[in-house]
């Protein structure tokens, strides 16, 4: 499917791009998209020095690796937006696993481990679909809905859910909610 135009721009992060990002209770975010010595592209968090490697191509966004602060907004921003796809039409949802570390206590993973050669009895999921806010072809909002989900053999929980918010061609907020806890963070590019 042809990407969305909106969702393309949305998510376009080249070198040099600044984000402040700002939710209550929360350090605000101050974000700088930079390109290592091996050109891959990360987001780096001046804030809370932490770091979210990301790809993107004409079909998908997606992070590849995250390093720092696990109660940052980065890091928020990293399990909400974990894959993209940059299509609304049709509105198929993108698909992914997590590295089983982000979601699981440690006693769960040694034993994922220790019979991880016979058996995969714990998975983590990622799902996100994007929605137009409306089927008026000039409409520029984008809403994406995605969720974090535990597989315990046959057994689903969601475990985290989001909401990233695209208006104007820029991701304006992003609210992530985690045992009954909602954070809202609202997005502000450098130049805007």
């Amino acid at each position: 499917a042809a990407p969305n135009p909106v969702l393309k721009q949305a998510f376009e992060f080249l070198p040099g791009f600044n984000l402040t990002v700002q939710a209550d209770d929360l350090d605000d975010g101050h974000w700088e998209v930079f390109t290592d010595a091996f050109n891959h592209n990360y987001i780096y968090c001046h804030t809370s020095k932490a770091l979210a490697y990301f790809k993107r191509n004409e079909s998908a966004f997606y992070f590849t690796a995250f390093a720092g602060d696990k109660q940052s907004l980065l890091y928020y921003f990293y399990i909400a937006c974990y894959k993209i796809y940059l299509s609304t039409d049709p509105a198929l949802p993108a698909v992914d696993k997590f590295p089983l570390q982000l979601g699981t206590g440690n006693i769960t993973k040694w034993l994922q481990d220790f019979v991880a050669p016979f058996f995969i009895f714990s998975r983590l999921h990622y799902e996100s679909l994007n929605k137009p806010a409306s089927s008026d072809f000039m409409n520029d909002t984008v809403i994406i809905e995605s969720k974090q989900v535990l597989q315990y053999l046959s057994i689903k929980k969601i475990i985290n859910q989001s909401v990233i918010e695209v208006n104007e061609s820029r991701i304006s907020s992003f609210t992530f909610y985690k045992n009954k806890q909602e954070i809202k963070a609202i997005c502000i590019p450098k130049n805007y």
